[in-house]
């Protein structure tokens, strides 16, 4: 008799200047499971300077809110959370993101990126590729669009889905502010992490 996968238990919580993160020791290994029971995820990689922008602006500060993981992106989160008691240590989203996509090369699963400079997400998905063989990334987009441009992402979205799309990384967005991150993340294309 085989035993049914447990999908990833819920993380404890705490609060970075009003904004909820998520205390845990292996970020991408709770992501391994979520992708592998097929949940969409939002995650936010948190850092001091989005804390404070986040009680400012209600829209960000929504958008962090509905995550379903936040990680201590930040040396300033991460003291800030050490001086409340808790022994975390940093999680850059870029570490976070190769763990993952590492460690999923080959299974089938696809990404597609969406963020940075332009120019530089495609030498991000090339270098990744060459790294890790069997590295399934089917669309890149650079994070300098208009809001205007959102839908046709969503539209690249849709039709990712149809080929097993799994993963959204979106970087350094804030051009698109936060209301279209939200609207991105929502679609449930699979799993998003980005700092916006």
């Amino acid at each position: 008799m085989t035993s049914t996968p447990v999908a990833p238990e819920a993380l404890p919580i705490d609060h970075v200047l009003g904004v909820p993160i998520h205390l845990h020791h292996d970020y991408a290994g709770w992501l391994r499971d979520r992708v592998h029971h097929g949940l969409g995820t939002h995650v936010v990689t948190l850092n001091a300077e989005m804390s404070m922008l986040a009680g400012q602006e209600v829209r960000l500060g929504e958008t962090i809110d509905r995550a379903e993981l936040t990680i201590p992106d930040g040396a300033g989160v991460v003291l800030y959370l050490k001086l409340k008691g808790h022994a975390i240590a940093r999680a850059p989203g870029i570490e976070v993101s190769e763990m993952l996509l590492a460690s999923l090369a080959g299974t089938g699963k696809a990404a597609f990126f969406f963020g940075g400079a332009p120019g530089v997400t495609d030498q991000a998905a090339a270098k990744l590729m060459q790294q890790y063989p069997g590295l399934d990334i089917i669309g890149m987009q650079h994070g300098y669009v208009s809001p205007e441009d959102m839908p046709l992402l969503s539209i690249g979205c849709g039709s990712c889905n149809r080929r097993r799309f799994w993963s959204v990384w979106v970087c350094r967005v804030r051009s698109i502010g936060s209301q279209n991150i939200d609207r991105f993340a929502r679609m449930r294309c699979g799993l998003g992490l980005g700092q916006f």
